[in-house]
């Protein structure tokens, strides 16, 4: 009897851990079925909420896998989309894969797969100019993003891009080609109890189209970083109308990292930007300028600027390296955004519109 009793201690011994296991294995299983036909549900729901606001939500072959480790949610011929506020947009990808972790579900990962393309209607509404129309078709070589959620809102967001290829298309204009090697975009939301949020942005051999504008920086920006804190953001990006009561109630944007590099030109620099009562940029950005004559002779050759303008300017650019003394020769200056006019140091450069809140 002894023995026998042995022999079954034995036995569970060995055979225990496995069917643990395999006890453990169907409860997660069940766990995972159960997730995964939630979230598939959830995404249903939020379409119909959505499209309740009056926004087109499509998608077609809607499928969850990804088991065991991962739950993946493929959509192909995604679009969103808006065509009853006051501006018409459609955001269309041929595949779009998002990605969780079973026990980390505030955080997911997106792949945009395929080809996407990005249409815009400017509402003829209070409109003094002929409407803007367009369309962006575009590929990448990965188009990548990440966005983490803390008690149901957005904490961070991060977009990563290589190997762009994007063409503006329009009816009053010829096609225009767009390339980047590399795109990245952080955003860090509910930074402190005031609600400020930082915004980052780098991008490197960003090809322009042939404009007056880009043709200052010869069609391509070797590499431009931007940097930016500014409060309610989230809310701000919810609709027009809170955009207008953030800037009726004198929102700022705080320009803490600026900086452009193009044939031979480094340009950096910091400042704050605000709104006038004509919704028209204003503010100061403080300038520390690299290969000023060099910046000097695109502007001239863009017929930014014209000889005159240009005289005054590299004059003035200069005097202020002189005085400036920077070992590099660098030039200390600053752009001054006022009623609507562009100025660098004492020259006048341009002038803004306002933006379109109708």
């Amino acid at each position: 009897m002894d023995d026998l009793i042995r022999v079954i201690k034995l036995h569970w011994g060995l055979y225990l851990p496995f069917a643990l296991l395999l006890v453990l294995g169907a409860v997660y299983s069940a766990y995972w079925v159960s997730l995964s036909r939630e979230i598939e549900a959830n995404v249903g729901e939020w379409a119909d909420r959505q499209r309740a606001l009056g926004y087109n939500v499509q998608y077609k072959d809607l499928r969850v896998g990804g088991f065991p480790f991962r739950i993946d949610i493929h959509m192909n011929n995604f679009v969103l989309g808006d065509s009853t506020h006051a501006n018409a947009w459609s955001w269309s990808i041929e595949e779009l894969v998002a990605i969780t972790l079973p026990y980390r579900l505030n955080q997911i990962l997106v792949n945009a797969n395929g080809n996407q393309s990005l249409e815009y209607q400017e509402s003829a509404k209070a409109q003094s100019r002929s409407p803007r129309q367009f369309r962006i078709d575009s590929s990448t070589e990965s188009w990548r993003a990440s966005l983490v959620f803390s008690d149901g809102a957005t904490e961070r967001l991060a977009i990563d891009v290589e190997g762009l290829a994007a063409q503006r298309s329009s009816a009053k204009q010829k096609p225009e080609n767009i390339k980047a090697d590399h795109l990245q975009l952080h955003a860090q939301f509910q930074l402190d109890a005031e609600g400020k949020s930082k915004v980052y942005a780098v991008t490197q051999n960003l090809k322009l189209p042939a404009r007056k504008v880009f043709e200052t920086v010869n069609g391509l920006i070797e590499f431009a970083e931007l940097e930016v804190t500014l409060d309610e953001l989230i809310e701000i990006l919810s609709s027009r109308d809170a955009f207008k009561a953030w800037i009726d109630r004198g929102g700022v944007i705080d320009v803490s990292k600026l900086r452009v590099r193009w044939d031979g030109i480094d340009v950096s620099g910091d400042g704050t930007i605000g709104f006038d009562d004509q919704v028209r940029p204003t503010g100061r950005i403080n300038m520390l300028v690299g290969g000023h004559d060099r910046f000097v002779d695109k502007l001239l050759e863009a017929r930014v600027i014209n000889q005159s303008n240009a005289g005054i300017i590299r004059s003035a650019l200069t005097l202020l390296a002189i005085a400036g003394g920077d070992p590099q020769g660098r030039v200390r200056t600053q752009i001054k955004i006022e009623n609507g006019e562009i100025f660098v140091g004492p020259a006048k450069l341009g002038g803004v519109t306002p933006i379109q809140l109708d």
